[in-house]
Parts: C-alpha cells; sequence; structure tokens
C-alpha cells in the first residue's frame, strides 16, 4: 500500500475513533438483546466472544487460566491469534478505539475538566513501574489461585454490567467495581488505570512490535511551545507526545496527531517498517 494512502487511512480512523467506541459499547448491549430473542450468532463478553463459528479470547483472561489451571486448550490458543495479531501491528488500539471502559472514562474526564498537570502517578511514569505493576497481577493471580484479573478487566466487566441489566434487570458486584475503579481513576490518579495500572492493556503492549504503528515526532517541525503544547493538552491519557518514553503507556488513539495537524504536523500515526523504534 503506498505510503500517503496508509497515512491518510490511518487518519480518517483516528477521526472516526468515537464511532467506533459507541459502535462498541451498542455491540455489548446487541449481544444480551440477541440472546432474549433465542438469536446466538453473537455470543459472550469481551472476556471470551464468540461470532458464528468463530471464537475471540481476551489474552490476559487466557493467561490468568494458564497461571492457575497450568494448561491451555486449542480453543483458547486459537481465540487470541487475532487479538495479539492486532495488538501487535497497532498495540494498544482495543483500548483507545474499542474498550467501553476507556469510553466511559474519556467523557467524564471532559465533564469533571483536565488538569493541566497530571497526580501522583507523574513519577511512576517510566516502563520498569509499567512492567512491575502487570507482574504484580500475574504474581498475585498465580499466588491466591483466584481469577484476580477476571474482577479487574474493565472491558470484561462492563460486558458482563450490561448482560445482566438487559438480561436480569440487575446489576452485579461488578457495578461496585467499574465504580470505584472509575473514582479513583478520575479523581484520585487521573486516568492512571489505562495508562499505568490496566492489565488488559499491558498484556496487549506485550505484543506491540517495534515497528507497530506509533506516533511519530519531527523536532524540527514543531511549531509550539515544547512544554505547554495543544498536543499535550488534547491527550486523554495527560502524556506528552513528544517524549521518548511514550511507550508503553500511548494506546494509540491520534488524538494528538490530530491536533498537531493545524501546527505543522509534527506529529504523525506512523508503521516503521525499516527503521525500528526504540523498544519499551
Amino acid at each position: 500500500m503506498d505510503a500517503e494512502l496508509k497515512s491518510n487511512l490511518i487518519n480518517i480512523l483516528i477521526r472516526k475513533r468515537r464511532w467506533f467506541q459507541w459502535a462498541s459499547l451498542s455491540f455489548l448491549a446487541l449481544i444480551p438483546v440477541l440472546y432474549l430473542n433465542k438469536i446466538y450468532l453473537i455470543r459472550g463478553n469481551y472476556f471470551s466472544l464468540g461470532i458464528w463459528k468463530a471464537e475471540f479470547m481476551d489474552p490476559v483472561f487466557v493467561l490468568q487460566n494458564l497461571l492457575i489451571n497450568f494448561g491451555l486448550t486449542t480453543a483458547m490458543i486459537m481465540g487470541i491469534l487475532i487479538p495479539a495479531l492486532i495488538a501487535f501491528f497497532t498495540g494498544k488500539t482495543f483500548c483507545s478505539f474499542v474498550c467501553p471502559y476507556n469510553l466511559v472514562a474519556e467523557l467524564l474526564a471532559k465533564l469533571i475538566g483536565k488538569k493541566e498537570k497530571t497526580t501522583k502517578t507523574v513519577s511512576f511514569m517510566k516502563a520498569k513501574y509499567y512492567w512491575l505493576i502487570f507482574g504484580g497481577w500475574l504474581v498475585l493471580t498465580a499466588i491466591a489461585a483466584f481469577p484476580l484479573i477476571y474482577f479487574f478487566s474493565m472491558p470484561g466487566q462492563i460486558s458482563v454490567f450490561l448482560g445482566d441489566l438487559i438480561l436480569f434487570k440487575a446489576a452485579g458486584l461488578e457495578s461496585l467495581i467499574i465504580l470505584g475503579v472509575l473514582l479513583i481513576d478520575l479523581l484520585i490518579l487521573r486516568r492512571a488505570w489505562c495508562r499505568l495500572i490496566c492489565p488488559v492493556g499491558a498484556m496487549l503492549q506485550r505484543f506491540h512490535a517495534p515497528f507497530g504503528l506509533r506516533v511519530k515526532f519531527e523536532e524540527t517541525s514543531c511549531l509550539c511551545d515544547f512544554d505547554n503544547s495543544p498536543c499535550q493538552k488534547s491527550c486523554p491519557l495527560y502524556l506528552d507526545p513528544k517524549q521518548k518514553n511514550l511507550y508503553p503507556f500511548c494506546y494509540n488513539c491520534g488524538e494528538c496527531t490530530t491536533i498537531c495537524a493545524r501546527y505543522g504536523q509534527a506529529l504523525s500515526m506512523k508503521f516503521n517498517l525499516k527503521k525500528p523504534a526504540l523498544k519499551n
């Protein structure tokens, strides 16, 4: 594919990101509605999803099963292939384009209002802390032999919440977990869940290839104040897109590249198959 055409396609997808998010939420609500009408073409939720004869599974959910039950089935291995392949090329785009929790968190963050500087997580914005937190999830799950990650997988819990609400007209424990994470994420450690803590995003980032889709910064093209630029203000995760340590925190939403297009286009979303980017 021609490089310019590829870039234009990426830009179009970025501009339609909110559409993808709402479509994802609507899709989750559709599953129990179809079930009530005895239509089983689509089954499950964002832990394990069946569409006709195809099965898809959350990679971190499968990893959790391995840690607790010490085994994988062929269905599990096949189920993570497509999610892993997408993450290999595009990183955590599931988080920014599909995850229903992120949609809710982004909208609520806008209502609350942004802070110029993020809160206590600033000092933890190093890759080693990101992977230590993910390792903590795995160690605790393995030691306790308890599906801890299941309860703190926000896309999975929101899909369970919608299913319970539509099928049984009730909400279970998942509603309290979602509310608790949202309160912490928006009022105490602003957007730290998606940026630093979420085990689902961390698992997807582990698949992200160095030459996969990433934000690229050309300093010579930048026309803005380096320390207080529009791209920083536009980032839903309060990251600075011009910094070299953007990954593993960035989930490739592309908001910074959209706003940067008005200021010289120093930022862009690109694949780099010739010269690998710095490893996480």
